[in-house]
């Protein structure tokens, strides 16, 4: 394990970090620390990657105002610097809850990477259920078909694209090993982000896992955030990203 302390190197520090060390029941033997100064979010991204790091675990605010949001949290900077899978902690405590409902996000334009990351994880900590989620992409058709067909023709032309979206679920699925889980699929309407955040909060998710945004990060975009950058400014639970 690779501690990374973005800041002076003392013997007071070191006191610290060993009480805290021996407090886990984590061995100093098996522990690696690192201090470095500099811009807190470049020195773990520099250092993560130096060292050949796997995950970045790093807490984070539940939820931010929009003035810290725009210049940006450690968490959030950290989290658009490093192309390393990273693990968003919302409110660390010292009594976390297991994870046991985790929801694996099929947005991305080749899921596979999110979802064999989420079935792992989902082995490591046992959890009891994982819910395979595709905001729809006829969110925006809805006004278009009942502006150009009747009611009951736009309701089944949506139940249509709502099978077909399920259908590309099971699809990516078939190449995995689903055995001893029990598992979800859900298609959400609404703006992009929004309802897959929404979501996790109303079935009580204790693990949100999904792709890095692709994208850069404009003053447009700070404005009026999408896709899972809204979840990085309104964490619903631990967040899992992966490039």
């Amino acid at each position: 394990m690779l501690l990374i302390h973005s800041g002076e190197h003392d013997a007071e520090k070191d006191t610290i970090l060993k009480d805290q060390l021996s407090m886990n029941h984590l061995s100093t033997a098996h522990t690696k620390v690192i201090y470095k100064t500099g811009n807190v979010p470049m020195v773990i991204a520099k250092v993560a990657k130096e060292q050949g790091a796997d995950l970045l675990i790093s807490g984070a605010l539940k939820q931010e105002t929009f003035r810290k949001y725009y210049f940006g949290s450690i968490a959030r900077k950290l989290a658009r610097q490093t192309d390393i899978p990273i693990l968003l902690i919302p409110d660390p405590s010292e009594d976390p809850k297991p994870i046991r409902k985790i929801i694996v996000s099929v947005n991305d334009e080749s899921p596979q990477k999110v979802i064999q990351k989420g079935l792992a994880f989902a082995r490591v900590f046992k959890a009891e259920k994982i819910y395979f989620v595709k905001e729809s992409s006829i969110k925006n058709s809805r006004h278009l078909f009942k502006r150009y067909y009747s009611e009951k023709q736009s309701d089944l032309l949506e139940e249509q694209l709502v099978e077909e979206e399920q259908d590309y679920i099971y699809k990516m699925l078939d190449q995995y090993d689903l055995s001893g889980i029990d598992i979800t699929t859900k298609i959400l309407f609404g703006h992009s982000g929004v309802a897959l955040v929404h979501y996790a909060a109303e079935i009580e998710a204790d693990m949100l896992v999904d792709a890095y945004p692709q994208l850069k990060f404009g003053f447009w975009d700070k404005l009026f955030p999408r896709n899972i950058e809204y979840a990085l400014l309104n964490l619903p639970c631990k967040l899992l990203l992966i490039n």
